[in-house]
């Protein structure tokens, strides 16, 4: 293990500015930054105790290239991890404004006295979810419906590498030897909740509705990618309670881009009273078979009255409505009979629990914890 004590290590940020007008100061500007503040795990240095304090050192040298550097003077054990974040600004005189700078590091330190261990997973260490593209999501929303019947063998024919469930491989290394047993060792799962990195570990969907299962024997994670808008994961590999290795991978949710339109005009015939109409909607140039199942459709008509102005009314949620003509204000007389109907469409959120008021969730007759989005 490097002595850092003995010989520190040095963590300096390059600090660009590129504008166009080049009026102010292109190249690197570490000399002109202020306001420079380093935190360790969150922690900002300028308030740990004094002792702390003594094991960094902030370079805020006037004049400096090297400033806002930071020094460390502390030995980092191999099951440490430290997560150092750099913020700092400079003054942009010809705007008359602060602008900041930020970034994050991670050090930590390997023990090479004894076999390296690696972990490797399958696929990209970067997934990107399209629900648009999931045919689970689908199977599942036409249960719900009763546009069909339930059946396994349907439902098993569309679980892939697109649907909600999404199983990573992964395999342990010791050394150039894949380990076929990992009996003696933990392996954890990890999720970062937040800048500066806070990785929690999950157990079970208890904690966290996204996590599925962690299954060491087949070695695979499972995920559901219905409660997650992005998600950063930490795989460690634990023995004698010193981590030996991880491995990092993300996912991103992927948001398309959704046009509609009504199905049918709007006129209105003697002695009408209501006017049905759905809505036709394409995403990313196709057309989408159930448009519920992942867009939220507002209905909403507008009138126009020379004497009182436009008049709108926001009706029903869903890919088909029944507006009511009293409701929307209009077909009272011969020359009232025409209105506006529309609708404007969103991408649905992610999944989330349903609770009550004290936090529990809520479950149906079976005892299978209900969601939404």
């Amino acid at each position: 293990m490097p002595s850092r004590i003995g010989t520190p290590t040095v963590i300096c940020p390059d600090v660009f500015v590129l504008e166009r007008e080049n009026t102010f100061r292109n190249g690197r500007v570490n000399d002109l930054l202020s306001s420079i503040d380093w935190t360790v795990n969150g922690v900002s240095i300028t308030s740990m105790s004094q002792t702390e304090q003594l094991k960094y050192t902030i370079n805020t040298t006037p004049g400096s290239p090297e400033k806002g550097s930071l020094t460390i003077r502390r030995d980092v054990l191999p099951s440490e991890r430290l997560i150092l974040r750099f913020k700092g600004c400079i003054a942009d005189t010809r705007l008359g404004i602060n602008v900041w700078f930020q970034d994050e590091t991670v050090l930590s330190t390997h023990d090479m006295s004894e076999d390296m261990y690696t972990i490797s997973i399958d696929g990209e260490d970067l997934m990107v979810y399209d629900p648009f593209k999931d045919k689970l999501l689908e199977y599942d929303y036409k249960v719900s419906q009763g546009i069909i019947v339930a059946n396994e063998t349907v439902r098993a024919s569309c679980v892939d590498d697109q649907c909600y469930l999404k199983t990573i491989h992964y395999d342990v290394f010791r050394g150039k030897t894949k380990m076929d047993s990992l009996v003696g060792y933990q392996i954890s799962l990890y999720q970062n909740y937040s800048v500066p990195a806070n990785y929690v570990a999950l157990f079970s969907a208890e904690q966290d509705p996204a996590f599925v299962s962690l299954d060491v024997a087949s070695k695979t994670v499972t995920l559901d990618f219905r409660f997650l808008t992005k998600g950063d994961f930490l795989l460690k590999l634990v023995k004698g309670g010193k981590a030996k290795a991880e491995v990092q991978f993300s996912m991103n949710r992927k948001i398309s881009q959704i046009a509609g339109e009504v199905a049918f005009g709007s006129d209105i015939n003697p002695g009408m009273q209501y006017i049905y109409n759905k809505a036709l909607v394409n995403v990313d140039g196709k057309k989408l078979a159930y448009p519920s199942n992942l867009c939220k459709i507002v209905w909403a008509t507008e009138v126009y009255d020379a004497s009182t102005g436009t008049k709108t009314v926001t009706h029903n949620e869903g890919e088909e409505t029944v507006i009511s003509l009293q409701k929307a204000g209009v077909g009272d007389t011969d020359v009232d009979g025409w209105m506006n109907i529309y609708f404007e469409i969103t991408q649905k959120d992610i999944y989330k629990m349903l609770v009550d008021s004290n936090g529990d969730y809520l479950v149906d007759e079976s005892g299978n914890k209900l969601f939404c989005n």
